[in-house]
């Protein structure tokens, strides 16, 4: 390296000095994260005047499978935190789902959700996790998401019927993402 000897680490190798800062990088990403909860709780927010539906949950142990219903809501706004968790979106007039997984698995099923405008957008902010996408096989997913050292799959059938577009943005870091149609 060409700092090896102003900086004085002329013992230190390549790997050692990456597998640090990676080291610090995660423990300054948990340190300092977006959501700063402390304990376990599931909270739940319906705010009809903006027909949003937020649910959060953090730090279970047990897999716990949750139902989103917002029959009027344009906006989902989902958050798991350290646990597994299975959710069904149900909505009749969706144009965002806002998730946010971190160090979590998810499964989220999007098999009884309308989108009568034509287009809708999944903004998924995920690290360290796996999620599980299930998606209307007659939804024309339009992938846009930027990925770091992560996997993407996908599985089952599209068909070609006249389905709504959706966009897939938002960013996935040291994680997979399967996409499966259903």
């Amino acid at each position: 390296m060409i700092w090896e000897g102003p900086f004085g680490i002329e013992q230190l190798d390549t790997g050692t000095i990456l597998i640090a800062a990676l080291l610090i990088w995660a423990g300054l990403s948990i340190m300092f994260s977006r959501h700063h909860h402390i304990g376990a709780h599931v909270d739940y927010h319906v705010n009809h005047h903006h027909n949003v539906i937020d649910a959060e949950e953090d730090f279970n142990e047990d897999t716990e499978t949750i139902t989103e219903d917002a029959t009027d809501a344009e906006e989902i706004n989902v958050s798991i935190r350290m646990t597994q968790s299975v959710r069904y979106i149900q909505a009749t007039n969706l144009k965002t789902a806002n998730i946010y997984v971190s160090m979590a698995g998810a499964k989220i099923y999007f098999d009884d959700v309308d989108i009568p405008s034509g287009t809708a957008t999944i903004n998924l902010d995920a690290s360290l996790s796996g999620v599980e996408l299930y998606i209307p096989d007659e939804w024309h997913l339009i992938n846009q998401l930027d990925s770091s050292l992560s996997g993407l799959d996908e599985s089952g059938n599209r068909v070609d019927a006249d389905g709504p577009t959706v966009y897939l943005k938002g960013k996935l870091n040291l994680g997979g993402l399967t996409i499966i149609y259903i």
